[in-house]
């Protein structure tokens, strides 16, 4: 198991899907469908009802978005997204559930807020473990 933090989320590990080659630089990580495994980080993320500073930090530059672009689309202050996402203060349900139909809207995988609002996981584990499949990356359940 491997807990990459490149991503900025401390809470990610990967299963399966990397390997360590040997190059003239040593040995480097190399990791399977990187894109592929961003998507996956980013549907599991965007599913959860509550998000951490940095849940917010990622969601907001895979839409590639600056803080002052976010806190207008959200309609606050880019002040106030910073807070959030340095964890100094929680962001509102609204803001969060805006947040996380804006991207995957963005990604075109699921527009409909209705369903985001009913079906976000409360109880999402706070540790999400990926493994790379046949079809691509796939959040693994955690106890």
């Amino acid at each position: 198991m491997l807990q990459l933090e490149t991503t900025g989320l401390p809470n990610l590990f990967l299963e399966d899907g990397f390997e360590y080659r040997d190059s003239s630089e040593g040995r480097i990580l190399f990791v399977h469908d990187i894109p592929g495994l961003f998507a996956a980080i980013g549907e599991a993320v965007a599913r959860k009802r509550d998000l951490s500073g940095a849940e917010v930090r990622f969601l907001r530059k895979r839409l590639e978005l600056s803080q002052a672009e976010l806190a207008r689309c959200l309609q606050t202050s880019e002040q106030t997204v910073s807070l959030w996402e340095r964890g100094k203060v929680r962001i509102p349900g609204s803001e969060s559930l805006l947040l996380r139909v804006l991207y995957l809207e963005r990604m075109r995988r699921e527009p409909s807020a209705w369903h985001l609002a009913g079906s976000a996981d409360a109880g999402a584990a706070e540790r999400l473990v990926f493994r790379q499949t046949a079809d691509g990356w796939r959040e693994r359940a955690v106890a």
